[in-house]
């Protein structure tokens, strides 16, 4: 997974949160430790992971993973939008005129810091390098990605590897991802995708 940009402070958020809970919670937990004899001999050991900054790195992991997710889906405080998922379509490609639609599926993996999208036809399979959502269009989240063709994945060999460009735009009611890609010069190679999550 990379990280990914996006247009809102939600990243900057989570500290708002996990700051206080962590000197809360460092402070409590060392002063229930005190009662406890082995403390005055071990707290040189103790402090380290009963500290307010151990508490930070737990609270920050389960944040990003975890609990961020709930704050989106009942759209509270948090406006990332939660893409993860698996998708399935298809996709036209100016390489036969637009003329055969070919299966396509679209996995995402995502964090509320980190991002993966994997797209896997018969032909090819392609993998996101970077990525950036912005957030408020008009027509709902725009997802944006580079991505590289893994050229040992290739089922035909007429298709080199190659990197492209994918936008695609979030329908949240319709759980759809529509939009466009194109390719680097050496496919000179653009198309559609519209595929919906499963």
């Amino acid at each position: 997974m990379h990280p990914y940009a996006i247009n809102i402070n939600d990243k900057v958020k989570v500290y708002w949160i996990i700051i206080p809970l962590s000197l809360i919670a460092g402070y409590f937990v060392n002063e229930g430790l005190k009662s406890f004899a082995f403390y005055q001999t071990y707290s040189w050991i103790i402090d380290v992971p009963s500290s307010g900054l151990a508490f930070f790195a737990i609270f920050y992991q389960l944040f990003d993973k975890y609990i961020w997710q709930w704050f989106a889906k009942n759209k509270f405080w948090f406006k990332t939008p939660l893409l993860r998922g698996e998708y399935t379509g298809v996709l036209l490609s100016s390489r036969d005129g637009m003329k055969e639609p070919i299966e396509i599926e679209i996995k995402i993996k995502q964090t509320l810091t980190r991002i993966i999208i994997s797209l896997h036809t018969s032909q090819s399979t392609s993998k996101s390098e970077m990525a950036s959502i912005t957030v408020d269009e008009p027509d709902g989240p725009l997802l944006i990605f580079e991505y590289i063709n893994d050229l040992r994945k290739v089922a035909d060999p007429a298709l080199t590897i190659h990197r492209g460009t994918t936008r695609l735009t979030f329908n949240e009611n319709n759980k759809t991802l529509i939009g466009t890609y194109y390719t680097s010069p050496e496919r000179k190679n653009y198309g559609q995708i519209n595929v919906k999550m499963q």
